[in-house]
C-alpha cells in the first residue's frame, strides 16, 4: 500500500517595526538546529516557575532570522515589542514545528500573569 504524504511549505513570518526595519523570520530544519544549539534551547528556558516569553522569542528570533542574526540583537528586537506579540511569534514558530501552539498556552499565560502582579505587588 502506497501512502500519502501532504508537504506543507516551509513557513515564513515577516516582523515589521515601528522604526521601518523589517526582518524575514524562516521556520525550517535549519532554524530549528541552531536553536537547538543555543545555550539551553527552547527547554532550558521554561520551568516551574519561571517563563521568560522574551528570551524564548529572542531565541525563535535569532534562530529564524534569514540572513542570520546575532543573540544580542534579537533580544532588543524582542525587547521591543508587546508581549502579545512576543507570543505570535513564538506560536508561529510552534505551528511550523508543528507543535499545537495552544496547548498549555493557557498556564503559561497563567504564570506570566502571576509573575507580573508579583512584580508590582513589590
Amino acid at each position: 500500500m502506497r501512502k500519502k504524504i501532504a508537504c506543507m511549505p516551509v513557513q515564513e513570518a515577516e516582523l515589521e517595526f515601528m522604526s521601518g526595519e523589517r526582518v524575514i523570520l524562516r521556520f525550517d530544519n535549519e532554524s530549528l538546529m541552531r536553536l537547538s544549539e543555543m545555550e539551553g534551547g527552547i527547554g532550558g528556558l521554561i520551568s516551574a516557575g519561571c517563563v521568560d516569553f522574551t528570551e524564548i522569542c529572542a531565541k525563535v528570533i535569532a534562530a529564524g532570522a534569514v540572513g542570520g542574526m546575532e543573540y544580542q540583537e534579537a533580544y532588543r528586537l524582542a525587547r521591543s515589542v508587546a508581549p502579545v506579540t512576543q507570543q505570535e511569534i513564538i506560536g508561529c514558530f510552534s505551528e511550523a514545528m508543528g507543535v499545537e501552539a495552544d496547548a498549555g498556552k493557557d498556564e503559561l499565560q497563567k504564570k506570566l500573569i502571576a509573575q507580573f502582579l508579583e512584580k508590582i505587588a513589590k
